[in-house]
């Protein structure tokens, strides 16, 4: 039997490739947007935040002066920003693959986040913390290395944030909603050390096109700023981030069972019109011999084979691509594996189901023809 399925698959390989490019461009479309969808769900779940924190926006283009003004009327200690520095790379690997630099000022390092393992940031220098990709590639208590033309700075992994890993940025108009403001790249790099911020030189820049304030000790600032800028308490803003995103998810679902139903419809019509096209060499089996149960083994292994071949094929690009881009970092996580065992699932069913109706309806032609 294994001989004759060999031989079987190697008389039929140009249906068999045909097949397993386009399971392939499907699989590739369809696992990036359920990861997309995956992480999209995800995203505000792991903010932590207390009452009395707002979000704060204005339409100016100055970062500084925005700053100062609503420095002046909060106090110093109220008010959350950021800075971004975006050469810094970390041990001997190019920036160019790796997260920017963020360091947050003290009422920002008040926003906390969950995480998988490790601590939040302590009163030690030199800390950093690690969120989305680049965190497969280390864990909490780990020293690396940050570099920047030629100048090295060593630091430790006080925390892994738990995935999908992102973190609040600071650097767009958001209108109330914070999910704008998370959803940006998949790698995370924060520290709260004044050093590692005056170590990464000049080219850092002011993230403050919102701000992040503390309201709960000084509610008549607060009512000055609701008069100047648009204020949104974070709560209000986590909120309106989820609806935005459980909205954008249902578009993301509806496109992807789009693409899989006509991807499957595709499939099951040429495997029919195979089916079809080579009766006779099943009935040529039949006549030999081969019972029902093993013309279907025989039909149903070369699917299996086209299946693996997928399988494996899909699993080395992304693993070839994820290595490339992030050096050795974890590649498949389990939503790309539940994605495939899912995908692998579903086609073996449609293999059989067709197969089913194809013998059924072929077997009524024949019934016919007889009479």
């Amino acid at each position: 039997m294994f001989r004759l399925l060999i031989k079987n698959y190697l008389l039929h390989l140009p249906y068999s490739l045909l097949l397993i490019i386009q399971m392939l461009i499907v699989l590739f479309i369809t696992n990036h947007t359920f990861l997309q969808v995956v992480r999209d769900t995800k995203a505000m779940d792991n903010i932590i935040v207390d009452k009395g924190f707002y979000l704060v926006e204005s339409e100016q283009e100055n970062n500084k002066e925005f700053l100062e003004n609503v420095v002046k009327i909060m106090g110093k200690n109220c008010v959350g920003y950021m800075y971004r520095n975006m050469e810094i790379g970390i041990d001997e690997n190019d920036y160019t693959n790796m997260p920017s630099l963020e360091y947050i000022n003290a009422t920002m390092e008040q926003i906390q986040y969950t995480l998988k393992e490790g601590t939040w940031f302590t009163n030690k220098e030199n800390q950093v913390i690690l969120g989305g990709t680049i965190a497969q590639m280390y864990h909490a208590g780990d020293k690396i290395v940050l570099t920047q033309d030629g100048r090295q700075k060593k630091v430790v992994v006080a925390g892994i944030l738990k995935d999908p890993g992102r973190c609040i940025h600071l650097d767009k108009n958001a209108d109330g909603d914070l999910s704008s403001l998370v959803q940006q790249g998949y790698s995370v790099l924060l520290t709260n050390s004044r050093k590692i911020l005056k170590w990464a030189g000049q080219d850092r820049y002011l993230e403050a096109v919102s701000l992040i304030v503390d309201g709960t000790e000084n509610k008549s600032a607060m009512e000055i700023l609701k008069k100047n800028y648009k204020v949104t308490s974070l709560e209000k803003a986590i909120e309106n981030g989820k609806r935005e995103i459980r909205k954008n998810t249902v578009g993301n679902v509806l496109y992807m069972g789009t693409l899989l139903a006509m991807a499957f419809a595709s499939v099951s019509i040429q495997i029919y019109m195979y089916l079809r096209r080579n009766r006779e060499q099943y009935q040529l089996y039949r006549m030999l011999g081969l019972s029902n149960g093993g013309i279907f083994v025989l039909w149903f292994g070369q699917h299996i084979v086209n299946l693996a071949i997928t399988t494996i094929g899909f699993y080395s690009i992304m693993n070839y691509i994820e290595k490339k881009q992030f050096l050795g970092g974890k590649v498949t996580d389990e939503n790309t594996i539940f994605f495939l065992v899912l995908y692998v699932c579903v086609y073996s069913v449609l293999v059989g189901v067709v197969y089913r109706l194809a013998t059924i309806q072929l077997n009524r032609k024949n019934l016919k023809g007889a009479c």
